[in-house]
């Protein structure tokens, strides 16, 4: 996919202007030099992503939050990947992180949340055992049970896309 899109959606009568438009998957002509504006109609045509959406502000604005492909099913709850790894990224032995999902054998359709870390340059002498105590503690102090990591793993480096996204299709396999 692209880049993350950091732009707001805001919805008004007539029209929806889209900020910080970028991406080809985003304006029909590609890049978008200004705000583009559109009927409500057309914005199925116009904005074409599938990106997870949430209202977050008292002004209206839309957040796009996440990929739909990045989301997990925990037990009945929906867990964005992307707010798991913001707030592991906190943490000062977190270089890069990433979340995937591994399923659950006792529940079909269900997904554990699996956390693989990159430790960062100063912590990575320390022990592993050590290390995923420490990170499943503050998993645990920051996040709501179902969010919690049930497998963590560490790697010496997060395998990267040619842009230098973390790659979670190879994490997946």
């Amino acid at each position: 996919g692209y880049p993350a899109w950091t732009g707001r959606l805001k919805p008004r009568r007539g029209a929806v202007p889209v900020r910080a438009v970028s991406g080809r998957s985003f304006a029909p002509s590609g890049l978008a030099p200004a705000p583009l504006t559109c009927s409500p109609r057309a914005l199925p045509r116009a904005v074409h992503t599938a990106r997870l959406r949430r209202l977050t502000d008292a002004e209206g604005y839309i957040t796009l939050v996440d990929r739909a492909k990045d989301m997990l099913i925990v037990g009945g709850y929906k867990v964005f990947s992307r707010e798991v790894e913001e707030v592991l990224c906190g943490h000062p032995a977190v270089e890069l992180c990433a979340v995937v999902g591994i399923p659950n054998p006792r529940r079909p359709g269900s997904e554990h949340v699996r956390l693989i870390v990159q430790p960062a340059p100063e912590h990575r002498d320390r022990p592993e055992a050590a290390l995923r105590t420490e990170l499943l503690d503050y998993c645990r102090e920051a996040l709501a049970p179902y969010k919690v990591p049930k497998r963590i793993d560490i790697m010496e480096a997060l395998p990267l896309t040619a842009v230098g996204k973390v790659d979670k299709v190879a994490l997946r396999a």
